[in-house]
């Protein structure tokens, strides 16, 4: 395949980013989206330059918002330059410019000169894998995982539909887990403790790996390597801002003492009700803990309707229990999150379980009803 050939696809797409970007100011999630789309590929940054480049041009459209595009293309001489590392470029194919023109010329937005394009770029959202600033936000979408390395070395997995900020400063390095899980391996420094607060649970790693799930008003903590302190402290969830634009307050432990300060080790997982003044300590294997690194879920004696839901985190086909006996009924066995169907063969095969199929539902009742 030729790497410099012209791709349509990807000019009109950039030409559309171009033109968003020119008409106003992008949202939280646009940002995210346009950081991630460049971050995908040399070639996306260098056709949204041109695209910009050339939208800059358009500013001789006439009241009827004309432009010859004969003219327009004669005199362009924009050059393109990635922003990966330098690199020599000859002026861009007229056919490209062309395409450009002929999609953001049909948009009816107001058009300028987008000469801070390139400082946009790296002020806005921070592409993956790059380390965070200050009250960085970070999430997954249904079925997603992702890695980041944090500044401090730290690094952070999470996974599918999960929801955390990252605030670091001179006396602590804290995370706030606001929906879903994370696994946390985190670099020692012992002037600046690592704590994750979840549920109005705070996790210190003690130079640790760890774990930690939010489920409704219950956080989980389990230990891999090393050891963890667990406090329990519920009046401080007040402090997580409702808006993205104000920054996560540092702890302060004069708010609220620790209810519970439990110290875990390998193996242990504390479960912590944020109504409730008790901390529940039981043991797991690591390979239950870790499974979800690799796509796998792990039950043993788990409920129907805890299986189901847990397979819901990872999948748009979602099973519904329909039977409320059923819901109950306990299942252990290793499955591929990815995998539903084969989970539903598998019940269907044990016995006592039927499945039928509505639309992206795959509804389980006993065999026996109806």
């Amino acid at each position: 395949m030729n790497k410099t050939g012209f791709n349509q696809e990807i000019a009109e797409q950039a030409a559309d980013w171009a033109v968003r970007l020119d008409a106003g100011e992008l949202s939280a999630a646009e940002r995210r989206d346009l950081a991630d789309w460049l971050s995908a590929s040399p070639v996306h940054i260098d056709e949204f330059l041109l695209a910009s480049a050339t939208i800059s041009g358009l500013s001789n459209l006439d009241a009827d918002r004309q432009v010859d595009l004969d003219e327009l293309l004669a005199s362009s001489s924009a050059e393109v330059v990635s922003l990966e590392k330098p690199q020599s470029h000859t002026a861009p194919e007229p056919r490209r410019v062309r395409s450009v023109l002929k999609f953001a010329a049909a948009a009816l937005v107001s058009l300028a000169a987008v000469s801070w394009i390139g400082v946009m770029l790296w002020s806005q959202d921070v592409p993956k894998q790059s380390a965070p600033r200050l009250g960085e936000w970070y999430e997954t979408g249904l079925g997603e995982q992702r890695s980041i390395q944090l500044e401090d070395g730290s690094l952070v997995h999470i996974n599918t539909q999960s929801r955390l900020q990252v605030v670091f400063n001179d006396a602590e390095r804290r995370v706030d887990l606001l929906s879903g899980e994370a696994m946390f391996d985190v670099e020692h420094d012992p002037d600046r403790p690592f704590r994750v607060w979840a549920g109005g649970t705070v996790a210190e790693a003690l130079g640790t790996v760890f774990n930690v799930r939010v489920d409704d008003e219950t956080a989980i903590v389990s230990v891999v390597e090393g050891v963890v302190k667990v406090d329990q402290r519920a009046e401080l969830e007040a402090l997580v801002p409702e808006r993205e634009a104000e920054p996560i307050l540092a702890a302060d432990p004069s708010i609220a003492p620790p209810r519970d300060n439990v110290i875990l080790s390998v193996g242990d997982s504390a479960s912590v009700q944020s109504t409730e003044n008790a901390v529940t300590i039981d043991k797991q294997s690591i390979e239950a803990i870790t499974s979800w690194r690799e796509r796998k879920l792990v039950f043993e004696a788990e409920r129907l309707d805890q299986i189901a839901a847990e397979f819901n985190r990872y999948n748009r086909t979602q099973l519904v229990v329909d039977d409320s006996e059923l819901a109950a009924v306990k299942f252990t066995g290793v499955f591929d999150a990815d995998d539903p169907d084969s989970f539903v063969e598998f019940l269907e095969f044990a016995g006592g379980v039927k499945a039928a199929q509505t639309g992206r539902d795959i509804h389980l009742d006993r065999a026996s009803a109806r």
